[in-house]
């Protein structure tokens, strides 16, 4: 390895998702990439989060800037464990409202995928 280049190896094992970078000289800087938790026809498992809807209140739109700290740095929950909208969250929305909205959210999507295309 020539002076000021960065080899990369699987480590024991070989495993392509846990790779090792060495660095020329100064020792080595590892790269780990974590497994994910689930996997596609996993049951996913939700264990390690325990807030519960409703347990970070739902501030006034107009509301000082320090009363939303919590809230950038917690995890708003809206859905429950049987995965219905509940808490101060919820916006209590028809059916027929909440398809509106998605159609909306996905028009939208693709207009902005060509858009960022034609760039």
């Amino acid at each position: 390895m020539a002076d000021g280049q960065y080899r990369v190896e699987s480590p024991e094992g070989g495993d392509p998702a846990r790779m090792i970078l060495q660095a020329p000289c100064d020792g080595s800087l590892q790269l780990h990439v974590p497994d994910a938790p689930h996997r596609p026809g996993d049951e996913p498992r939700f264990s390690r989060f325990t807030q519960q809807p409703g347990d970070l209140s739902r501030p006034d739109i107009l509301a000082h800037y320090e009363e939303l700290r919590p809230h950038a740095t917690g995890l708003v929950r809206v859905l429950s464990d049987d995965g219905n909208a509940s808490g101060p969250w919820d916006p209590k929305l028809t059916p027929q409202t909440l398809r509106k909205g998605l159609e909306t959210m996905i028009c939208t999507r693709a207009f902005d995928t060509r858009m960022l295309t034609m760039q």
